[in-house]
C-alpha cells in the first residue's frame, strides 16, 4: 500500500491518559520578519481555494490532486494568485502563528517553539528547529479568521519528492495539490499534525506549501506557509532547491 501525505497516521486522535498535542501553555516565541517570497500556484488550485470546484482527479485517499502542467499566477504575497476580476470580494493578507512541540524530548531545538509570521505568511526552514534526534513533534496550525469562516479551504502543494522507506513509498511526489480542509479542521481541534523524524519522514510529510482561505462576509483573508529544510535539499523538487 502506497502511503501519501495525509492518511489517517498522520491525524492522529486523543489516546487514553494525558492528552498529548500542539497546544501547550508556553512555547519559546519566534518572530519572522522576512516578508514571504514570490510563490506560484497553480490557477486551478487558486480557483479552488475561491469556492470554485475544478474537475480534478482523486488518489486513494479522497483527497482532490492534480498534476504539474497546469498555468500558475502569482501576487508577490506568498503564492496566491489575485481573485478574476469578476470577483466581488475584498481579499487581506492573513495572520499566521505555527507551532512545534515536541512529543519525543530532544527532537526539536526547543520542546515548545510558536513561529509568528507577517501578514500572508512565510517559510519554516526545518533545518533551524529539529535536531539530530529521532522521534516525533506535533505541528499546529492559528491562521486569523479561519475557525469562524462562513467558508473555508485548506489546500496542500507537494513539494517533496516520493521515497520509498523500508518497502513503503511515502510522499505525494512533485507539483501536487490536494484539498485537506476536512482533515485539517479536525487535527487542529485535537492534537495537530503528528510527524516523525526518523529517515526524515517528516520532511516527506511536511514538505510544500499549505494554503489558507477563509471568507467572511465580502471578504477573503489567504495565507500560505511552506515547510522545506535546507540541509536536505535532496529530499525536495528540483523546482525547491533555490532556498
Amino acid at each position: 500500500m502506497k502511503f501519501f501525505i495525509f492518511t489517517l497516521s498522520v491525524w492522529t486522535l486523543f489516546g487514553c491518559g494525558k492528552p498529548e498535542g500542539y497546544q501547550v501553555e508556553k512555547y519559546k516565541l519566534q518572530y519572522i520578519q522576512e516578508l514571504p517570497l514570490d510563490r506560484k500556484i497553480p490557477v486551478k488550485a487558486w480557483e479552488l481555494l475561491e469556492g470554485n470546484e475544478p474537475s480534478s482527479e482523486k488518489n486513494e485517499h479522497g483527497a482532490n490532486t492534480k498534476s504539474n502542467g497546469h498555468e500558475e499566477k502569482n501576487d508577490g504575497h506568498g503564492g496566491s494568485a489575485k481573485p478574476t476580476s469578476s470577483s466581488l470580494r475584498n481579499t487581506v493578507l492573513g495572520e499566521v502563528k505555527v507551532f512545534l512541540v515536541e512529543k519525543n524530548p530532544g527532537v526539536l531545538t526547543s520542546p515548545a517553539i510558536e513561529i509568528s509570521f507577517p501578514r500572508g505568511g512565510g517559510s519554516i526552514d526545518l533545518a533551524h528547529y529539529t535536531t539530530e534526534q529521532k522521534g516525533s513533534f506535533f505541528v499546529g496550525f492559528d491562521i486569523s479568521g479561519l475557525k469562524e469562516a462562513t467558508r473555508k479551504r485548506v489546500l496542500f502543494f507537494s513539494h517533496a519528492r516520493k521515497r520509498k522507506l523500508n518497502g513503503q513509498v511515502y510522499g505525494s511526489g512533485c507539483q501536487k495539490y490536494f484539498d485537506i480542509t476536512d482533515g485539517f479542521t479536525r487535527a487542529m481541534t485535537l492534537e495537530g499534525l503528528k510527524v516523525n523524524t526518523t529517515q526524515d519522514r517528516h520532511l516527506t510529510v511536511l514538505g510544500g506549501s499549505f494554503y489558507f482561505a477563509s471568507e467572511n462576509g465580502t471578504e477573503m483573508s489567504v495565507a500560505q506557509v511552506r515547510f522545506f529544510d535546507s540541509n536536505k535539499k535532496n529530499l525536495f523538487c528540483q523546482s525547491e532547491n533555490n532556498f
